[in-house]
């Protein structure tokens, strides 16, 4: 529900400058979690470049997809980037939000209500994200 996008906590990432991120330890999406970072647009074409940095395991991996929708409502778009990159035109009047998957190339097995620190499921992403035309709203 839209209304409800003020309470959440968007604040995943740290810059490295020249439009460039990385993840907030602390933040870093962990087994199937996501980061989910606004995208404040500086021009009408959004560019990224993400860079998978791990997490220890050897099958790290992730999913990425840019979500655009009219700020006035309506059908989203979704914009997928094989291998994290890619790029999508963003309209005057619309609005973009990046994704950003922790999804191993493998499947774990886990009890999520004791998951250890040297779990796989409790490693979280490391990665570096470059954006042009766009700036990270956080």
């Amino acid at each position: 529900m839209l209304s409800g996008r003020s309470r959440l906590n968007y604040a995943n990432l740290s810059s490295a400058g020249s439009g460039t991120y990385t993840p907030i330890v602390a933040r870093q999406p962990k087994y199937c979690g996501a980061n989910i970072i606004p995208l404040t647009m500086t021009g009408g074409t959004v560019g990224v470049q993400i860079t998978n940095l791990g997490n220890s395991q050897p099958d790290s991996n992730f999913t990425a997809t840019l979500a655009i929708r009219p700020t006035s409502g309506g059908a989203v778009r979704y914009v997928d980037l094989p291998n994290g990159t890619g790029e999508a035109t963003v309209a005057s009047g619309e609005e973009a939000m990046l994704v950003i998957a922790n999804t191993p190339n493998s499947l774990y097995l886990y009890d999520p209500s004791n998951i250890g620190s040297s779990d796989p499921a409790n490693a979280g992403l490391s990665y570096r994200l470059q954006l042009t035309g766009a700036t990270s709203t956080n």
